[in-house]
This record gives structure tokens, C-alpha cells and sequence, in this order.
């Protein structure tokens, strides 16, 4: 029988919130759950037991799927990126890819623009086949926020106290 690899504390913090950023939940038996629109991004799934699971509208960037074993799964309005890992035959035709792209070198100053308390962010932009644009920003304490549709090409965003500067709209 093999043995489950996943963090036990990743999937306790599935079951209490239905999401899992960056998630180590390879094997994991995700039996009967409704991950709909739940944020799995970046989470290794390998090998995980899939069985009578709502993945509709979840986000799947960037998730290591591979060996995963879906049983009546349904993944309606899934997103999935160009990093996502599909098992071998797997049918991506309901899902809805989103092109992402990261840049890890935007710099986030904080309120009073003291270079020296700045703080390293990662920014996420997603475009999906409408060209709709999302962009994701995450800091260094794992704190991250949604900008669902910034509307010129460089957006000035602020979190908390933070201030990014030009963040150029990334295009398919």
C-alpha cells in the first residue's frame, strides 16, 4: 500500500478554507470534496486520489498533477496555465487556460518611499483568451491580493501600506 506524501498541515488548511496555495498535497484522497473555485495554484496534486470531486472553477495554475487519479471529477470553468501537469490523457475541453506570466523583479516601497525598508514582491499576471487581464500580487509574508481588471497598460497598484510602482500589462 503506498504511503500518503502530503503535509498534513496543507490539508487540514484545505478542509478549513477550500483552498491551497502552493500546497503540498501529493496523494492526498480528496473523496467527495467541493473545491469549486477553490485557489489550488501551485500546489503539487501528484498522485492524488480524486474521486466524486467539484474542481469547477478552481484555479489549477501552475499545479503538478501528474499521476493524479480523477473518478468523477468535474473540472467545468477550471483555469489552468502553461505550467500546469495534466496525467497522461487527461481531458482539459471544460476547463479554460489562462496564459501566466511572473515577474519577480517589481519592488514594493512602502508608504513613506524609504528604499531602505523595501520589501521583494512577485507579481502574477494571468491572461485569459478574451484578454481579460488579472494580476495577483504576493509579498514576502505570503500576503497576496487580486486586481481583476486594471485598466490601462501600466497600473499603479497599492496594498496596505505598499506602493508598486509601473507594472507593465503582459499581452497572449
Amino acid at each position: 500500500m503506498p504511503a500518503f506524501a502530503y503535509d498534513a498541515d496543507d490539508f487540514t488548511t484545505l478542509l478549513n478554507t477550500g483552498s491551497c496555495v502552493n500546497c503540498d498535497l501529493s496523494g492526498a484522497p480528496l473523496v467527495g470534496m467541493d473545491l469549486s473555485n477553490a485557489d489550488l495554484s501551485g500546489a503539487n496534486l501528484s498522485s492524488a486520489f480524486m474521486l466524486d470531486t467539484n474542481l469547477n472553477g478552481a484555479n489549477l495554475s501552475g499545479v503538478d498533477l501528474t499521476a493524479a487519479i480523477f473518478i468523477d471529477v468535474s473540472v467545468v470553468g477550471a483555469t489552468y496555465d502553461q505550467y500546469t501537469v495534466f496525467p497522461a490523457g487527461f481531458d482539459i475541453s471544460a476547463m479554460t487556460y489562462v496564459e501566466t506570466t511572473t515577474s519577480t523583479d517589481v519592488v514594493a516601497v512602502d508608504s513613506d518611499d524609504n528604499a531602505d525598508t523595501a520589501i521583494s514582491t512577485d507579481v502574477v499576471v494571468a491572461v485569459d483568451d478574451d484578454n481579460a487581464v488579472a494580476i495577483d500580487i504576493i509579498n514576502d509574508s505570503g500576503d497576496s491580493v487580486s486586481v481583476p481588471e486594471p485598466a490601462t497598460t501600466i497600473a499603479l497598484l497599492g496594498f496596505g501600506g505598499l506602493a508598486l510602482k509601473s507594472v507593465k500589462r503582459q499581452g497572449t
